[in-house]
């Protein structure tokens, strides 16, 4: 079977497009499925569309996926759309008038006439509801490779990492502002690691984020996942996620999640992963303070290792390319 994936990786700002599309591709290949991904339009590009059976776009917004999906309709290929979390209402609001705009004119044509819409959470699928009613939508989450953590001495004090993309979407600043307000955060170590993708968001919090370790992800050489399994607990305060990978790879590291309200695991606490928050003092402080009271009379490397196994047992490549195979057999009938 081959699958054409229609995606403007080629830009400078794929808003985490590369970090979802490569591996799901790189992953498929071993099950013997062919996927070529749209870099620019062209014959081969047309050929390509021509040749495949179902044709995938990801992301939105793009003059050359809209290309795509028009020549993909002309020759009756089976449509897939992966909106990546663009439509969902807060990276609606960025640029609101401009996307408005694009909505009208081909994006919810998009979105009415696919075959099928594929999302990676429930929350997505929820907020896709409530452009297009589309009853073809389909939940696959993102897959991530296994990582086995080292066991290690019991800690006397936690560590706390912010690790995401330097944007106002993920509510750093809301974040450090919290931290530097109250003393009683003076006791805990927050590092804050991220490329940074918002420059002038970056400046204006320049000034308050020397009084925290900042790192910048590209000078980290080594596994992520080593650097990560240093702490103990991420910080997630971000307003808006599609999915939020960072969430299975800071769990993967043994590390409990705060997050905010706003993302797709809703169910953390159930699981005893984690917990949901709205971000303030009070709430932050209060979710640290349980944590670290039940953190020290633990035993800390077999919790680390329940965050761990989760995921191994739910979101594994493994798992997530089995399911990726049975949609697009499915679409391909």
């Amino acid at each position: 079977m081959i699958i054409y994936f229609c995606s403007d990786l080629n830009k400078k700002k794929s808003f985490g497009l590369e970090k979802s599309i490569i591996p799901i591709k790189k992953k498929l290949k071993t099950t013997g499925l062919k996927i070529y991904i749209f870099k620019k339009i062209n014959f081969k590009t047309i050929k390509n569309i021509f040749n495949c059976k179902i044709v995938h776009i990801h992301g939105c917004w793009s003059f050359s996926n809209l290309i795509c999906f028009i020549i993909s309709k002309f020759l009756k290929k089976k449509l897939i759309f992966s909106p990546h979390g663009m439509l969902d209402p807060v990276p609606l609001s960025i640029k609101k008038l401009k996307k408005k705009i694009a909505l009208f004119l081909y994006q919810k044509n998009i979105l009415k006439l696919s075959d099928y819409i594929l999302v990676n959470s429930k929350l997505e699928k929820k907020n896709i509801r409530r452009l297009e009613k589309n009853r073809k939508i389909i939940v696959i989450p993102h897959g991530i490779d296994n990582y086995n953590i080292k066991k290690k001495k019991n800690k006397k004090k936690i560590k706390l990492v912010f690790f995401s993309r330097i944007h106002p979407i993920k509510n750093l600043k809301e974040l450090i502002e919290i931290f530097i307000c109250r003393k009683e955060f003076s006791k805990y170590n927050l590092d804050i690691i991220g490329k940074i993708e918002d420059k002038k968001y970056f400046f204006e919090i320049q000034s308050i984020i020397k009084n925290f370790n900042y790192i910048n992800v590209k000078k980290i050489k080594k596994n992520k996942y080593k650097m990560l399994e240093k702490y103990d607990v991420l910080l997630h305060p971000s307003k808006s996620e599609n999915f939020g990978i960072v969430i299975l790879e800071a769990l993967l590291s043994g590390l409990y999640i705060i997050a905010g309200k706003n993302i797709p695991f809703n169910s953390l606490k159930k699981n005893g992963l984690g917990k949901n928050i709205i971000f303030n003092k009070n709430n932050l402080s209060k979710s640290l303070i349980q944590f670290q009271k039940f953190f020290f009379n633990s035993n800390q490397y077999k919790l680390k290792l329940h965050y761990n196994n989760y995921v191994k047992n739910n979101f594994s490549w493994k798992i997530i390319a089995k399911k990726y195979i049975n949609f697009y057999t499915l679409v391909s009938k």
